[in-house]
């Protein structure tokens, strides 16, 4: 357990909703092309011995019904035959102490929009079990759900017949940001965090005595998967931006959306995605999200579970986060839509 950490507070507080399917956005302005279809996978993590459960959503037909968790409703048809076409598919990577439903309105609405999107909870950093942060299981793991993801997709016998292999796409928020960048070639370098604890030892999601020892004691590098298949990446507020340079970037050749909150309370600018953007060696679309704070790129709360958690619902004066996944939504559409 990593005490006295605020990253660890938020975590607990973060699994407590996002172990629940969130809200999906009807964006009312947009017509859907499908009905959004949803089942679960799983597939086993020879390497870390463990299986990695999945939800996966699809186009569909037949009437959607409302399906309630709480604090979140979204309409689904579950189990349902997929669309007849063949059509992209897009990986999502939750955050820290997430889980496969984190950002289930932007999954629902590219299921809608003719996509299929599968996101695992990843072991050992999700909303029932933290006990990998800040290890090799974490930071080199990640990844590696994510391609076993993608392998479950195009072996499952309805899906496979749906899912174009050529055009693959990956999501990722916060931890889920940094996992993106490692799967599309991005090589991390664990100890490019000390120098930065050195000058900022205050930041105590990323500097607690107990995470860098656990970083410590990760023998040699960190070696993630590199998935040659992902065509293009969405990164939202990526943390863990210190541990990557203009080398350790040099790799990445798909083109990439960055999304930075203005805002962000959890990432120290512009150590992140700042860094991120200046790194990569093609310019990305970059995206600053003006009054936004980290989890501005959550599912909206209903309001009475905003009163209960605060540190995830509450947004600065002036924002809107309910319009604000709306567009964003209809952005991430866009770019795979360009890019796939």
């Amino acid at each position: 357990m990593i005490r006295n950490s605020v990253w660890l507070l938020i975590a607990i507080i973060a699994g407590a909703v996002m172990g629940l399917p969130a809200m999906a956005d009807e964006n009312p302005t947009d017509a859907a092309r499908f009905s959004a279809g949803f089942r679960t996978l799983s597939a086993e993590d020879t390497v870390g011995q463990t299986p990695v459960p999945m939800s996966v959503w699809y186009p569909a037909s037949g009437p959607e019904v409302p399906v309630t968790f709480w604090p979140y409703t979204m309409k689904l048809v579950r189990n349902a035959a997929p669309a007849e076409g063949r059509f992209p598919l897009v990986a999502i990577s939750h955050g820290h102490g997430g889980s496969s439903l984190a950002h289930c309105d932007t999954a629902t609405y590219l299921a809608r929009s003719g996509f299929v999107v599968v996101a695992p909870t990843h072991p050992g950093d999700n909303y029932k079990d933290i006990s990998q942060v800040a290890t090799a299981s974490q930071l080199e793991g990640r990844s590696r759900h994510m391609a076993l993801s993608v392998d479950r997709v195009l072996a499952d016998p309805a899906l496979s017949e749906i899912t174009d292999p050529g055009r693959i796409g990956v999501i990722g928020f916060s931890v889920g940001g940094y996992t993106a960048l490692t799967l599309i070639g991005g090589k991390p370098e664990k100890d490019k965090i000390f120098p930065y604890c050195d000058a900022y030892p205050d930041d105590r999601l990323f500097c607690s005595g107990e995470r860098l020892a656990r970083l410590k004691r990760i023998a040699g590098g960190i070696s993630p998967v590199h998935d040659r298949r992902i065509r293009a990446a969405v990164l939202l507020a990526p943390a863990y931006g210190m541990l990557f340079d203009k080398a350790t970037l040099a790799d990445i050749g798909v083109p990439v959306r960055l999304y930075r909150a203005e805002k962000d309370q959890s990432l120290r600018f512009p150590f992140h995605a700042g860094n991120i953007r200046r790194s990569l060696p093609v310019p990305p679309e970059y995206v600053v999200v003006r009054g936004a704070g980290h989890f501005f790129f959550m599912p909206p709360c209903p309001a009475d579970f905003a009163e209960k958690a605060p540190d995830l619902c509450q947004d600065a004066p002036g924002t809107d986060r309910v319009t604000f996944h709306r567009q964003l939504n209809r952005e991430i559409r866009d770019f795979f839509e360009r890019t796939l």
